[in-house]
């Protein structure tokens, strides 16, 4: 293990973008580096971000990267269960995410693959889905966690 998960700070920005961009995923405005996100560091060192904006009372999943020398480790998947576990505390109903390429490594964390025309509104209507995801990118949501939608 070795990390640590703590709230990001404004103070994270750069080195934040500077791993979206090593992990080729959008970069973030940023006034997005808010209470839905959250850091992982070893060492001194930035080695992982996750975040969940609120769309109403839908979550949207964005910008999880881990640095390429501790895929494999957990780190991203320890993530992802503590963004779960916020957007629940957050009372929100539903947990949405898009990929170009990870669908296989999100079912592993309990997403399904879904028609990007069968996502709510107040998702569709993000920057994320309209502008910074290609059409092509695929729509999942987490199963069998918060609550009805």
């Amino acid at each position: 293990m070795g990390w640590t998960l703590r709230p990001a700070q404004v103070g994270d920005f750069e080195a934040v973008q500077s791993l979206l961009r090593t992990c080729y995923l959008p970069e973030l405005f940023p006034n997005q580096l808010d209470e839905g996100y959250i850091v992982a560091e070893m060492e001194r060192e930035l080695v992982g971000v996750a975040g969940v904006e609120r769309h109403g009372s839908y979550g949207l999943l964005r910008s999880v990267a881990v640095n390429p020398r501790l895929r494999g480790s957990g780190l991203g998947a320890a993530m992802v269960a503590d963004r779960v576990a916020w957007t629940e505390r957050q009372g929100m109903t539903s947990l949405f995410l898009l990929t170009m390429d990870a669908e296989r490594y999100f079912v592993r964390q309990g997403f399904v693959r879904l028609e990007r025309d069968a996502a709510p509104a107040e998702i569709q209507a993000s920057s994320q889905f309209m502008d910074l995801c290609p059409a092509s990118a695929v729509l999942m949501k987490l199963v069998g966690r918060l609550g009805p939608d």
